[in-house]
Order: structure tokens, then sequence, then C-alpha cells
């Protein structure tokens, strides 16, 4: 396993199309399995990917997102999904085979594309950078206009959160800024600083608006704000 070649390793990000699953009771089958393993799982995360993640239901949106999980940085967790496509033409003949003969075949395949693809970075990000440079000179009108929208929404962004800053006062801020980033279990409900309550929605929405307002009306971007849902009676 890759844990034994790496023993030195703590800290562990995997990410796994069902994570929220796969590390219930993790431990337990380590202790089982890999008892010599269990130590490495001290700092063990488990999250699923950014594409996959959106096909769960909102609770594991919060828990296993990467976009929330502090040390994830803007990782995805997809590229594994990436092979499956090269793979397919040996599927044919993988098929016929026992598990050993399948399991040899599909590792020394799998290191062949891991191999080029690293052999092959530079030119991929050389070719990569002289499109992007074409592509800048053809466009460079459209480039001025997105840097200028740019430019006008972090106007109202910073407007937007100084006002809230000056209105809740620097101690309820520096408040917000220690509380803890790790979802939560309250009442049979997951909670999370990333995800809005429910009942505040309309109180957002409304106080949005009125700090909209107090930007300078020369630095507005044209954008729509969200419209309340429609109740039934």
């Amino acid at each position: 396993m890759a844990l034994r070649q790496h023993p030195k390793i703590q800290y562990i990000l995997h990410c796994y199309d069902i994570g929220c699953q796969h590390g219930i009771h993790l431990r337990e089958r380590f202790e089982k399995h890999f008892p010599d393993l269990v130590n490495q799982l001290t700092d063990f995360q488990e999250l699923v990917p950014s594409l996959h993640i959106h096909g769960h239901i909102e609770d594991c949106q919060f828990r296993y997102n990467l976009a929330y999980h502090q040390g994830a940085a803007r990782t995805h967790g997809e590229n594994l999904e990436g092979i499956w496509g090269v793979q397919n033409p040996i599927g044919g003949m993988t098929k016929e085979m026992n598990k050993g003969h399948r399991h040899d075949i599909l590792n020394d395949y799998t290191g062949d594309w891991n191999w080029l693809k690293v052999q092959q970075m530079g030119a991929f990000l050389f070719s990569a950078i002289c499109v992007s440079f074409l592509h800048s000179l053809f466009s460079a009108r459209s480039l001025y206009h997105g840097l200028k929208n740019s430019h006008q929404f972090a106007v109202v962004a910073r407007t937007e959160y100084l006002a809230i800053s000056e209105m809740f006062g620097r101690e309820k801020v520096l408040e917000w800024s220690k509380q803890s980033r790790t979802p939560q279990l309250r009442n049979g409900e997951w909670t999370s600083v990333y995800r809005q309550p429910k009942s505040k929605g309309m109180v957002i929405v409304s106080y949005v608006k009125h700090v909209y307002s107090l930007a300078p009306t020369s630095t507005r971007p044209s954008i729509s704000l969200p419209k309340p849902p429609c109740r039934r009676a």
C-alpha cells in the first residue's frame, strides 16, 4: 500500500466519489486488516471530489466539500477520472483475464500513462502558454472589458464588506473569525459557517439589497439580486 511506502506522512487528504460512506468505521477496518497503519489515520480526511459532490445530499456538500476544507486549496479531486477514457481500449482483453493478470495489466498500463503524462508535461504547458498568448492578442478588447468589470465588482464587494463589518462592529467580526470551519452536528443537523440557515435567507437578501444601495452609482455593475421565493398559502 501507498501508506506503507510513506510512513512519515501524517496529514492525508483522500478523495473518493462516496467518501462520505467510505469513511464510516474506517479506523475499525484498519485495526482489523492493517493494524500497522492505524497511527497514520490521525489526520486522515475523507472528502468527495468537486464534481461528484453535487450529486450528494446537502449535508454532504458542506461536510465533505473540498472548497470548504482547510488545506485543500483549489484541488478538485477529479483528475483520476481522466484515465478511464484512456483505459477503454484494453477493456476487451482484460475482461477475459483472471484477477491477478488483470491487476498486473492495469498497473502497467496506468504506470505508462503516468510516465507519458509527466514526460509530455513541458510540451503541453508550452503550447498552452502560446495558445493563451495568441488568444489574448485577438481578444484584447474583451480582456479590457473583463478587467474593467472585475474592478467594478471588486469595488462593490469591498463596499459591502466594509459596510457589514462596520454595522456589526469589530468585536463581532473578530468573533466570527475565530469560529471553527469544521462542520458540527447540532440537533440532528450538520451546521457550518459556510451554510446559510434557511430561516435567515430573507433577512440576508434584504440586507444585501441595502448594502448594495450604499455603493456609488458609478461603480455599480449591472447585476440582478435574487428574488424572494414565492410562498403558497
